[in-house]
């Protein structure tokens, strides 16, 4: 093996500040989506997953259709259709939807696709 290969790319390690983080809670990493894969005192380092499939958080209201792009809201850390106006900070095209999303559910599955967000 050689000894410039680091890793499969599909997590990242994140150093917790401010307070302890939740498993399978979203957030933002610069350009990315990430996703704690467990929970973690402040101080401590946590992996999160860059990439495969998660049930994140939605906004009960949005209808999200299989297939489309999603957005990230950074204030309220739920996913949100492609038709979210969105503030300054919010998450551009970091997953796309696996499951449709109908009006009332609070939960939508998406595949994260890292190396393509863009911040608003």
């Amino acid at each position: 093996m050689t000894t410039n290969f680091k890793g499969d790319g599909k997590t990242i390690l994140k150093t917790v500040s401010g307070s302890a983080v939740v498993g399978g809670a979203p957030f933002i990493a610069g350009n990315l989506l990430a996703v704690y894969a467990s929970d973690a005192a402040v101080g401590a380092k946590v992996a999160a997953h860059i990439q495969g499939a998660h049930t994140l958080p939605a906004v009960s209201a949005d209808v999200i259709a299989q297939g489309e792009k999603v957005k990230f809201d950074h204030t309220g850390l739920n996913v949100r259709a492609a038709a979210f106006a969105g503030t300054t900070g919010d998450l551009i095209g970091c997953g796309v939807c696996l499951v449709a999303k109908g009006s009332g559910e609070t939960t939508v599955t998406i595949l994260l696709t890292p190396g393509v967000a863009t911040v608003q």
